[in-house]
Protein backbone atom coordinates (compact mmCIF):
# COMPACT_ATOMS: atom_id res chain seq x y z
CA UNK A 1 0.00 0.00 0.00
CA UNK A 2 1.50 3.30 -1.11
CA UNK A 3 1.48 6.29 1.17
CA UNK A 4 0.98 9.77 -0.11
CA UNK A 5 3.92 12.10 0.39
CA UNK A 6 2.81 14.87 2.71
CA UNK A 7 3.90 18.47 2.12
CA UNK A 8 5.91 18.36 5.35
CA UNK A 9 7.71 15.19 4.28
CA UNK A 10 8.38 16.65 0.83
CA UNK A 11 9.98 19.71 2.43
CA UNK A 12 12.19 17.49 4.62
CA UNK A 13 13.25 15.44 1.59
CA UNK A 14 14.02 18.61 -0.39
CA UNK A 15 16.07 20.02 2.50
CA UNK A 16 17.98 16.75 2.84
CA UNK A 17 18.72 16.65 -0.89
CA UNK A 18 19.90 20.28 -0.82
CA UNK A 19 22.19 19.55 2.15
CA UNK A 20 23.54 16.46 0.40
CA UNK A 21 24.26 18.43 -2.78
CA UNK A 22 26.02 21.10 -0.70
CA UNK A 23 28.11 18.41 1.04
CA UNK A 24 29.10 16.83 -2.29
CA UNK A 25 29.98 20.22 -3.86
CA UNK A 26 32.13 21.04 -0.84
CA UNK A 27 33.93 17.68 -1.16
CA UNK A 28 34.65 18.44 -4.82
CA UNK A 29 35.95 21.90 -3.90
CA UNK A 30 38.25 20.49 -1.21
CA UNK A 31 39.53 17.79 -3.58
CA UNK A 32 40.39 20.39 -6.22
CA UNK A 33 42.06 22.59 -3.59
CA UNK A 34 44.26 19.59 -2.72
CA UNK A 35 45.13 19.12 -6.39
CA UNK A 36 42.82 16.14 -6.91
CA UNK A 37 39.88 15.71 -9.20
CA UNK A 38 36.74 14.75 -7.26
CA UNK A 39 36.83 11.34 -8.97
CA UNK A 40 40.46 10.76 -7.96
CA UNK A 41 39.64 11.78 -4.38
CA UNK A 42 36.80 9.23 -4.25
CA UNK A 43 39.02 6.61 -5.85
CA UNK A 44 41.74 7.33 -3.28
CA UNK A 45 39.24 6.81 -0.50
CA UNK A 46 38.00 3.59 -2.06
CA UNK A 47 41.47 2.12 -2.68
CA UNK A 48 42.99 3.23 0.61
CA UNK A 49 39.91 2.05 2.46
CA UNK A 50 40.09 -1.50 1.14
CA UNK A 51 43.55 -2.68 2.23
CA UNK A 52 42.88 -6.34 1.48
CA UNK A 53 42.05 -5.65 -2.18
CA UNK A 54 38.27 -6.07 -2.00
CA UNK A 55 36.24 -4.09 -4.49
CA UNK A 56 34.48 -1.96 -1.90
CA UNK A 57 35.20 -0.72 1.57
CA UNK A 58 32.93 -1.35 4.51
CA UNK A 59 32.19 0.97 7.39
CA UNK A 60 34.96 -0.59 9.45
CA UNK A 61 37.53 -0.27 6.62
CA UNK A 62 37.27 3.47 6.28
CA UNK A 63 36.12 6.18 8.67
CA UNK A 64 36.62 9.89 8.58
CA UNK A 65 35.83 13.37 9.68
CA UNK A 66 35.63 16.39 7.40
CA UNK A 67 35.65 19.91 8.75
CA UNK A 68 34.15 18.91 12.09
CA UNK A 69 36.95 18.87 14.67
CA UNK A 70 36.76 22.64 15.13
CA UNK A 71 33.06 22.29 16.01
CA UNK A 72 33.44 19.88 18.93
CA UNK A 73 34.64 20.63 22.45
CA UNK A 74 36.49 17.32 22.80
CA UNK A 75 38.12 16.45 19.42
CA UNK A 76 40.16 13.77 21.15
CA UNK A 77 36.92 11.84 21.70
CA UNK A 78 36.08 12.06 17.99
CA UNK A 79 39.45 10.56 17.06
CA UNK A 80 39.14 7.90 19.75
CA UNK A 81 35.71 6.88 18.41
CA UNK A 82 36.91 6.82 14.79
CA UNK A 83 39.79 4.61 15.90
CA UNK A 84 37.45 2.34 17.88
CA UNK A 85 35.06 1.71 14.96
CA UNK A 86 37.81 1.20 12.38
CA UNK A 87 39.02 -2.36 11.86
CA UNK A 88 42.72 -3.14 12.34
CA UNK A 89 44.47 -2.15 9.12
CA UNK A 90 41.59 0.16 8.18
CA UNK A 91 42.02 3.77 7.17
CA UNK A 92 40.91 7.02 8.77
CA UNK A 93 40.65 10.29 6.87
CA UNK A 94 40.85 13.56 8.81
CA UNK A 95 40.28 16.81 6.92
CA UNK A 96 40.02 20.16 8.69
CA UNK A 97 41.16 23.73 8.86
CA UNK A 98 44.34 24.08 10.88
CA UNK A 99 45.34 26.88 13.21
CA UNK A 100 48.43 29.00 12.72
CA UNK A 101 51.43 27.94 14.81
CA UNK A 102 51.47 31.33 16.57
CA UNK A 103 48.94 31.02 19.45
CA UNK A 104 47.99 34.71 19.33
CA UNK A 105 47.24 34.54 15.62
CA UNK A 106 45.29 31.31 16.24
CA UNK A 107 43.26 33.10 18.92
CA UNK A 108 42.36 35.86 16.44
CA UNK A 109 41.29 33.24 13.91
CA UNK A 110 39.05 31.52 16.48
CA UNK A 111 37.43 34.84 17.47
CA UNK A 112 36.59 35.47 13.83
CA UNK A 113 35.31 31.92 13.24
CA UNK A 114 33.08 32.05 16.36
CA UNK A 115 31.63 35.39 15.23
CA UNK A 116 30.94 33.82 11.82
CA UNK A 117 29.61 30.54 13.21
CA UNK A 118 28.73 30.16 16.91
CA UNK A 119 29.16 26.37 16.67
CA UNK A 120 32.90 26.88 16.18
CA UNK A 121 34.92 25.91 19.25
CA UNK A 122 38.65 25.99 18.47
CA UNK A 123 40.82 25.32 15.44
CA UNK A 124 43.58 22.84 16.19
CA UNK A 125 47.13 23.29 14.95
CA UNK A 126 48.86 20.66 12.84
CA UNK A 127 50.93 19.68 15.90
CA UNK A 128 47.78 19.23 18.03
CA UNK A 129 46.07 17.13 15.37
CA UNK A 130 49.15 14.93 14.98
CA UNK A 131 49.26 14.47 18.77
CA UNK A 132 45.71 13.06 18.58
CA UNK A 133 46.91 10.54 16.00
CA UNK A 134 49.81 9.55 18.24
CA UNK A 135 47.52 9.20 21.26
CA UNK A 136 45.42 6.70 19.28
CA UNK A 137 48.41 4.78 17.89
CA UNK A 138 47.48 5.70 14.33
CA UNK A 139 50.05 5.50 11.54
CA UNK A 140 50.18 8.57 9.29
CA UNK A 141 50.40 7.39 5.68
CA UNK A 142 49.92 10.68 3.85
CA UNK A 143 49.03 14.27 4.50
CA UNK A 144 48.73 17.46 2.53
CA UNK A 145 48.30 21.08 3.50
CA UNK A 146 46.80 23.81 1.35
CA UNK A 147 46.29 27.54 1.58
CA UNK A 148 42.90 28.93 0.52
CA UNK A 149 41.86 32.51 -0.05
CA UNK A 150 38.30 32.79 1.20
CA UNK A 151 36.07 35.55 -0.06
CA UNK A 152 34.14 36.65 3.02
CA UNK A 153 30.72 37.19 1.42
CA UNK A 154 30.09 33.55 0.42
CA UNK A 155 31.98 32.25 3.47
CA UNK A 156 29.78 34.22 5.86
CA UNK A 157 26.62 33.19 3.99
CA UNK A 158 27.64 29.52 4.20
CA UNK A 159 27.31 29.80 8.00
CA UNK A 160 24.10 31.88 7.80
CA UNK A 161 26.00 34.91 9.09
CA UNK A 162 24.15 37.98 7.78
CA UNK A 163 23.36 41.56 8.73
CA UNK A 164 24.96 42.94 11.88
CA UNK A 165 26.51 39.56 12.69
CA UNK A 166 28.25 39.57 9.30
CA UNK A 167 29.50 43.11 9.90
CA UNK A 168 30.90 42.06 13.29
CA UNK A 169 32.58 39.01 11.76
CA UNK A 170 34.08 41.12 8.93
CA UNK A 171 35.60 43.43 11.55
CA UNK A 172 37.34 40.42 13.14
CA UNK A 173 38.52 38.83 9.89
CA UNK A 174 42.26 38.11 10.05
CA UNK A 175 42.64 39.14 6.40
CA UNK A 176 40.45 42.23 6.35
CA UNK A 177 36.79 42.80 5.51
CA UNK A 178 36.80 41.23 2.03
CA UNK A 179 38.79 37.99 2.30
CA UNK A 180 41.24 36.05 4.38
CA UNK A 181 43.63 33.18 3.92
CA UNK A 182 42.96 29.86 5.65
CA UNK A 183 45.11 26.77 5.88
CA UNK A 184 43.60 23.30 5.68
CA UNK A 185 45.11 19.85 5.92
CA UNK A 186 44.02 16.31 5.27
CA UNK A 187 45.58 13.18 6.67
CA UNK A 188 45.21 9.52 5.71
CA UNK A 189 45.93 7.27 8.70
CA UNK A 190 46.06 3.51 9.24
CA UNK A 191 44.93 1.74 12.36
CA UNK A 192 47.61 -0.65 13.50
CA UNK A 193 46.92 -4.39 13.12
Amino acid sequence: MEQELTAEAAVRVAEFRAALRKFLRNGERVARACGLTPQRYLLLLMIKGAPDGREQSTVTDLAGTRRTLHHVRRPELVLAELTRVTAPGGRILVDDQIAPADPLVALELDRFERARDPSHTRTLSDVEIRALFEANSLVLERSERAIHRRELGPYLELAGCIGEAADAARALSPGGPEAYTAETAWYVLRKRD
